[in-house]
């Protein structure tokens, strides 16, 4: 059996990113709805052998507030064979995730939750497909060149 998990997400990043928020590119406004927004954190993965069957769950990491208050730690497989990362919903706010991405270590990224909108974070060494402007500065990207997800507008 395989032990999925995170080497420490507590400890200080490996590398900081510009802040990303929802595709849309919608601005935040401090004072919008209350409506929680959703994020979705695409970190490295760990294999996993179940059987006959080889599976890549993505592992944990935590959420925090803007001025580094815990506010969640997630699991981000719902079991050991679970291939896809948890959607996870919270209020509208800036926060800061920090997780594994692959072959970078420790990642921190700042990001925008926006009402009724889903904010991606690509950390797992394929990269978010930009679906225009691939060399446009609206994208965040690695070192690599890779697309991390949309940069934040007003933050």
């Amino acid at each position: 059996m395989a032990v999925l998990g995170c080497a420490s997400v507590d400890r200080g990043p490996d590398l900081r990113l510009p802040p990303i928020g929802p595709a849309s590119g919608n601005p935040f406004r401090p004072k919008a709805r209350a409506i929680p927004g959703e994020l979705i954190v695409y970190t490295d993965t760990i294999a996993s052998d179940q059987g006959r069957i080889r599976t890549e769950p993505h592992r944990e990491y935590t959420i925090r507030t803007e001025q580094g208050e815990f506010v969640k730690r997630v699991m981000n497989h719902t079991l050991s064979n679970d291939e896809n990362p948890d959607q996870v919903r919270l209020p509208p706010g800036k926060y800061r995730v920090t997780g594994p991405g692959t072959g970078l270590g420790i990642v921190e990224v700042p990001i925008v939750i926006i009402p009724g909108e889903v904010t991606e974070v690509y950390l797992d060494g394929r990269g978010m497909k930009p679906p225009v402007q691939p060399s446009s500065d609206i994208w965040v990207r690695l070192p690599d060149r890779r697309v991390v997800g949309r940069r934040a507008v007003g933050y």
